[in-house]
């Protein structure tokens, strides 16, 4: 059986959040496999992909994890095998439909606005990421 790279699952994700209008920014961890994305400016989340347990201080909403066999939610937070991909991009694209619906879209634009401002001039992922939608 091949094996899956990181970098394969994190392309299809930006192929296919892309096509759903997501602003997309994306970077690859220096010391491990990991990569993230954050969507929105953050407005509507992250996603984690990864082989191994992250850090307990970053909590990610949406985290794809290779080598687990079941999905599962924790805390607030979504951890996906491989074979629930497809399923994670619909639960994201369904939790951006509810931020819409809650705040409408004016305020959610605004907050992805306000993030851009805010959260490039930060270190970080923010210094180092780079840009799917240029």
């Amino acid at each position: 059986m091949k094996k899956v790279k990181t970098d394969d699952i994190m392309n299809y994700l930006l192929e296919k959040l892309n096509k759903e209008n997501f602003v997309l920014y994306y970077l690859n961890s220096y010391s491990t496999s990991s990569r993230y994305i954050k969507m929105d400016f953050g407005v509507c989340k992250s996603i984690r992909i990864a082989d191994h347990k992250g850090i307990e201080k970053y909590k990610y909403t949406f985290n794809l994890m290779l080598g687990i066999d079941k999905s599962y939610e924790e805390d607030g937070r979504y951890y996906y095998c491989l074979d629930d991909l497809d399923k994670m991009i619909e639960d994201i694209i369904n939790y951006r439909d509810k931020l819409l619906d809650k705040y409408g879209f004016n305020y959610y634009a605004m907050m992805v606005d306000y993030k851009n401002q805010m959260l490039r001039k930060r270190k970080g992922f923010w210094e180092k990421c780079k840009s799917y939608n240029d």
